[in-house]
């Protein structure tokens, strides 16, 4: 089609400005939007490689390749790709229709704010197939600190820590809490879901 066609000649025109404006900060706002409209394209992932080092070391840089990765990994309709967390088979854990996985750490806020609604939907749903897990990438000095916050607000759901976040960060979670939502298959079908979505979605799946 022809917005196609001027899609991929917008990406190749982003592409040869970067081989020759390696400081442009312009170009990483351009990009930072094509990624969040697009997801991942081979194209971005080498016109970020062509910026300089002083860009790629600022925050803004490192937050959208970590965007760009997280697209390239968990593409939607992809199998999850995280298999194994210690000696723990995560596809073990996983519910019979649907699965949100949860990644978070004991003093992240954001985090601790959204385990009543979790509570809630999975003392709702946890008998019609739905299951969550959730991956802690606590430092070791904050392991008895994630073993309080899951005693404290009752998270009788399946708990894997990823100890220092090792497995996480190699596949570029570094943003919390972010979640997925993994159908029967364990393939992915949503990331970082609203609460209404996964409501209205779990409300027509899990009746």
């Amino acid at each position: 089609s022809i917005r196609n066609t001027l899609v991929l000649k917008k990406d190749s025109l982003l592409f040869d400005f970067s081989k020759n404006n390696k400081d442009s900060y312009f170009l990483l706002n351009d990009l930072a939007q094509s990624i969040n409209t697009y997801g991942y394209k081979e194209i971005y992932e080498r016109s970020l490689e062509n910026l300089s080092s002083k860009i790629k070391k600022s925050l803004w840089a490192k937050n959208i390749l970590s965007e760009l990765m997280i697209s390239k990994n968990f593409k939607y309709g992809n199998q999850f790709p995280i298999s194994q967390i210690g000696k723990t088979e995560l596809r073990k854990l996983y519910g019979k229709k649907l699965t949100l996985v949860d990644f978070w750490f004991s003093y992240c806020s954001p985090c601790i704010a959204e385990i009543p609604f979790y509570s809630e939907v999975y003392s709702k749903y946890k008998n019609n197939g739905f299951e969550i897990l959730s991956i802690s990438t606590d430092r070791s000095k904050d392991v008895p600190n994630w073993k309080k916050q899951i005693d404290k607000n009752k998270m009788n759901w399946p708990q894997v820590l990823d100890e220092n976040g090792i497995i996480s960060k190699k596949f570029n979670i570094i943003k919390f809490p972010t979640h997925f939502l993994l159908d029967e298959d364990g393939k992915i079908i949503k990331r970082d879901i609203s609460k209404v979505e996964l409501m209205s979605l779990l409300a027509k799946t899990l009746p």
